[in-house]
């Protein structure tokens, strides 16, 4: 009897250690929880839902926020969670430049896309998700975006947390499908004042 109950304590202390190393993500309304962040989505965006997304070695699902304008996306911020499915992979990749918010470390970066060239790329993919969950909500967007992305993961490598925050590049001025050596410095400007703008709107506080 006593070692039915120790094997059953042993048991339990294994699981709650288990239940522990899980990552604690939530997305109620506007508010955003992962492990030891918050992110409370401010309340110009308009909370559209969310959906899942299978990909070879991973899974995970993507909630959208939209401002807009008539039936145009005009800003969208998108939470994602992610976790691998095969035994073998992992995330692993450098958490730098970024910011450390209540004891997880958050990698930031700028970048510009086209989102028409990841479709035709990856067709099954988030972005391809992305553009039909819109367009399922009568919203258009645009094709190309600057977009800051927030990024971790925990100490596993198993569980990722994502958040986009993007905006319709100006191509006006900035040209994707034209980019030469004298276009860097143009892009690297919008890079940094789309984080600016990115910083002043999203803001991760510790849980």
């Amino acid at each position: 009897m006593k070692w039915s109950l120790a094997l059953l304590f042993c048991v339990g202390l294994c699981c709650a250690i288990v239940a522990a190393d899980q990552p604690v993500t939530s997305v109620h309304g506007r508010d955003v929880r992962w492990n030891g962040v918050c992110l409370a989505v401010p309340n110009r965006f308009q909370p559209m839902g969310s959906f899942d997304f299978t990909l070879p070695q991973s899974a995970g699902a993507r909630t959208v926020f939209v401002e807009e304008r008539g039936n145009a996306v005009s800003v969208m911020v998108v939470v994602q969670t992610e976790h691998m499915t095969s035994a073998s992979d992992r995330y692993d990749y450098p958490l730098q430049p970024g910011v450390e918010v209540g004891g997880v470390r958050l990698k930031i970066n700028a970048f510009a896309a086209a989102d028409s060239l990841n479709v035709r790329r990856s067709p099954n993919a988030e972005t391809a998700l992305t553009d039909q969950f819109l367009v399922n909500h009568g919203l258009s967007a645009p094709d190309e975006w600057l977009k800051v992305r927030y990024a971790t993961y925990d100490a596993a490598g198993k569980n990722e947390f994502l958040v986009f925050y993007m905006e319709p590049l100006d191509t006006a001025t900035l040209d994707l499908a034209a980019v030469g050596p004298s276009d860097l410095t143009a892009f690297a400007t919008a890079f940094d004042r789309v984080r600016q703008r990115a910083g002043t709107i999203l803001t991760f506080t510790a849980c």
